[in-house]
């Protein structure tokens, strides 16, 4: 048996109901889904939502995350500079790596854009481009709003 908690936390409390309405939608895939013992969910305050599940083993919970291999990371540099599987790729030939991979995926595939928060919008921009380009719809930006430490990356 497993036990897996969650805690999601909104940023403004006006995202309550939306929330409410997606962990509905959830709870329904849930019920139809081997494996599955018991789900309960909980609201701490309008911003803070707390889940539980209860599976008969791990290999079933597994089975409702993507495949690894289905998220690519896509990393910005401030320069403009653009990283894939820690490879440089010239901006005008994203598209050329990541259609490959999309196919490949069967559609699938989540394109993970990092970027630091210095990097001028024409270069995350020009990344975007390149991914409609590809096919690749499924995409989430991400970026460090902190200040970095010296000699990291």
């Amino acid at each position: 048996m497993l036990a897996v908690t969650t805690r999601n936390r909104l940023r403004a409390p006006h995202l309550c109901l939306p929330m409410l309405y997606v962990r509905f939608l959830i709870s329904r895939q849930l019920s139809q889904t081997p494996g599955l013992i018991r789900y309960a969910g909980g609201i701490a305050s309008p911003t803070e939502f707390l889940t539980l599940t209860v599976w008969t083993e791990a290999a079933a919970a597994q089975e409702l995350r993507p495949p690894r291999r289905a998220i690519l990371h896509v990393f910005v540099e401030r320069d403009g500079a653009v990283y894939i599987h820690d490879r440089r790729v010239p901006p005008d030939r994203i598209s050329d790596v990541i259609a490959p991979l999309r196919e490949a995926s069967g559609g699938r595939l989540v394109v993970s854009v990092r970027a630091h928060r210095d990097v001028p919008y024409r270069f995350i921009d020009a990344v975007q481009r390149e991914l409609r380009e590809a096919g690749a719809l499924r995409i989430a930006f991400q970026t460090r709003l902190e200040p970095q430490a010296p000699g990291g990356r």
